[in-house]
């Protein structure tokens, strides 16, 4: 199982979709971080999200050191989604157990010093001419490669989650 950070994102549409995303790959907790305010639930989160916030646990935490605190005794293993040179092509990367797919904001990525705290840091790769995409695209990629042959997961064909059973 993994969990989602959301550092700074801006976009209550972009972090609704993540929000399915993180649902429909099975993920534990969405998280988010570094927000001056609390993050709202608006119409237009809650449309792009298919109301998934009403059955996957969403934290705050006012920085992203604060959510480090809480998670440090937790055996996180925290992986910084991010274009550096540094960064571990995705598809070479195998996910501990326990990670924590750690996004930034849609204009800025993640700033230096969230990337310091981080465990890994793994990218994406472009072959086309784009140098960066969007963050809901990107979150959904990780999630995925992230789940991929994992054991005991079984896919979901045809039907709604049934989130009563969880």
């Amino acid at each position: 199982m993994f969990n989602t950070v959301l550092h700074q994102l801006a976009d209550p549409g972009n972090v609704g979709m993540i929000l399915r995303a993180h649902a429909a790959f099975g993920g534990n907790r969405l998280i988010l971080t570094g927000n001056e305010k609390p993050f709202t639930l608006n119409k237009k989160f809650r449309n792009t999200s298919r109301s998934m916030y009403k059955h996957i646990p969403i934290d705050e935490f006012a920085t992203f050191a604060d959510f480090k605190e809480q998670y440090a005794s937790q055996n996180a293993h925290i992986i910084g989604i991010e274009i550096t040179e540094e960064a571990i092509n995705l598809p070479e990367f195998s996910f501990p157990e326990n990670s924590f797919l750690v996004l930034g904001s849609e204009r800025f990525g993640l700033p230096d010093e969230v990337i310091e705290q981080c465990d890994s840091i793994v990218k994406i790769p472009h072959y086309g001419q784009v140098g960066s995409m969007n963050v809901a695209m990107a979150a959904s990629i990780a999630m995925y490669e992230c789940t991929r042959g994992k054991q005991g997961i079984k896919p979901v064909y045809n039907r709604m989650y049934n989130f009563k059973s969880k």
